[in-house]
């Protein structure tokens, strides 16, 4: 299962997180990705290790990387509270590591657009035995890329799939948030390679969401 953007601060509820995570536990996965933005400027009455303890309920593993809002890209800085609050509550931060997860290996890269920590994150793909599962937040992260040896299938979030989904105004947003203009859904990459975006959860900017409601993405593997 796929998540992302989820932002917990300013248009999130305590009551939304326990209903995703009681909704992820209803599915039948391997394990729960998390292609980062947990936050938009939370409120810090409360912390973020009790702000994400329902996550302690989750039946199955689960792995994540931050995204732009959690590193200041913009927002307040809570990179460590961040990674203190993941690992407190079963979170695995994957930032820079790999984990074999038998037919493929998940990489956690986090943003490659954060340049100054590139070439940390770029060495989680020492080990490329198997074929590799890339965990990202922006889809851009792909144009960061080295050579890779192994097939691989990239997920990502952060587009929120426009968030408000307009004809035309949707399409000249994106286009300004990635690349090739992402949206959401599966995208063919180079020597067959495949690139998947989630539109994700939460809300930044406006407290709604338009024809594009949150979503958890269940993918197969073959």
């Amino acid at each position: 299962a796929l998540i992302s953007d989820m932002h917990y601060g300013l248009y999130s509820t305590p009551q939304q997180m326990q209903r995703l995570v009681d909704k992820l536990n209803t599915l039948d996965v391997d394990a729960v990705v998390v292609a980062g933005d947990w936050t938009y400027e939370p409120l810090q009455k409360i912390s973020l290790t009790e702000k994400l303890k329902p996550f302690t309920q989750l039946k199955h593993p689960i792995y994540s990387v931050p995204g732009n809002h959690d590193e200041e890209m913009p927002g307040p800085p809570l990179a460590k509270e961040l990674k203190a609050a993941l690992l407190a509550n079963n979170i695995k931060p994957i930032e820079g590591q790999s984990v074999d997860l038998g037919k493929v290996r998940l990489v956690g890269l986090g943003d490659l657009l954060m340049l100054e920590t590139r070439n940390e994150r770029l060495a989680a793909l020492r080990m490329q035995e198997k074929p590799l599962l890339l965990l990202t937040h922006n889809p851009d992260s792909f144009y960061e890329l080295p050579k890779l040896t192994q097939p691989f299938v990239m997920l990502a979030g952060h587009t929120h799939g426009g968030q408000v989904n307009l004809p035309i105004l949707t399409e000249k947003i994106l286009a300004l948030m990635t690349r090739d203009g992402y949206k959401r859904g599966l995208y063919p990459l180079p020597d067959r390679n495949q690139l998947f975006v989630t539109s994700g959860i939460g809300m930044v900017g406006l407290p709604f969401r338009f024809a594009m409601p949150p979503v958890i993405d269940v993918l197969e593997m073959y």
